[in-house]
């Protein structure tokens, strides 16, 4: 999506007149609807939500093994052609906090209990993930500090 200022200016006719159509490679799209232009505009506005959910979860899983099975230090070990000798973590019991629980977060969360971990969902209303199997504890966004405080 371009600029707030020049998806209002295309919704709204400005200078873009023939503007028949403007998407956003982002799945939020809130800070544009909060311009009253694209809002009431007759221009639709799609976004991409769900097209990198899969791939974004598998990005998260990848992210916690790196730190819990010492990538880092293997690969050094390895560039200096020694073998690391060294205890290495499991995701299995491990907790993950998803802030933002919507379709990437869950996409998270579905590989996160594929591993055997704990999800913790904070999102802005949580009744909208009420019985979601791949949660062991929905918080609203407004519980932030005291749900990393506990953790």
């Amino acid at each position: 999506v371009p600029p707030p200022a020049t998806a209002a200016a295309a919704a709204a006719g400005g200078e873009c007149g023939r503007v028949v159509w403007v998407h956003s490679g982002a799945a939020g799209v809130e800070n544009v609807l909060r311009l009253s232009e694209v809002r009431d505009s007759a221009v639709p506005l799609t976004n991409a939500k769900g097209a990198f959910s899969a791939s974004l979860g598998e990005w998260a899983i990848f992210g916690c093994m790196w730190f819990a099975k010492k990538v880092n230090a293997m690969r050094k070990a390895q560039a200096a052609g020694k073998w690391m000798r060294d205890s290495v973590g499991m995701l299995q019991g491990k907790t993950m906090s998803i802030v933002g629980y919507g379709d990437i977060g869950r996409a998270c969360a579905v590989r996160a209990k594929a591993l055997g971990m704990r999800v913790v969902a904070l999102r802005r209303n949580p009744q909208r993930s009420m019985g979601d199997e791949c949660v062991d504890e929905l918080l609203p966004l407004t519980e932030l500090h005291s749900a990393m405080v506990r953790m």
